[in-house]
């Protein structure tokens, strides 16, 4: 999964809101990963496959979906022959400045 933020200088749009647009290549996998940010995730093009913590949700374009903080979260592009692209706004820049911030990573499959 590549991450790109939508300014031009790498930082957040707003001093308390991140933007991020998470590319899946085709059959991608992303890695599973929480934190203490919650996140908003809209589907932009693709199909494919999210899991927050033990919910397991499929969504196509235009459809949104929410991320509470300390949740795992995983995505699955499920196209073999197509990207998929999902948008999302956080609260992690919030998050870091009241020092709360933290995350953590599964280990390698």
């Amino acid at each position: 999964m590549t991450r790109a933020y939508v300014t031009l200088t790498g930082a957040p749009p707003l001093p308390t809101m991140g933007a991020d647009a998470h590319w899946l290549r085709p059959g991608e996998h992303a890695r599973v990963a929480r934190s203490t940010a919650s996140r908003v995730f809209h589907v932009i093009e693709g199909r494919g496959r999210s899991r927050v913590d033990e919910t397991e949700l499929t969504w196509e374009p235009g459809d949104t979906f929410v991320a509470p903080p300390w949740h795992w979260i995983e995505h699955d592009n499920g196209s073999t022959s197509e990207p998929a692209c999902l948008f999302s706004f956080t609260d992690e820049p919030a998050i870091r400045a009241l020092g709360l911030w933290r995350e953590e990573r599964a280990a390698a499959r």
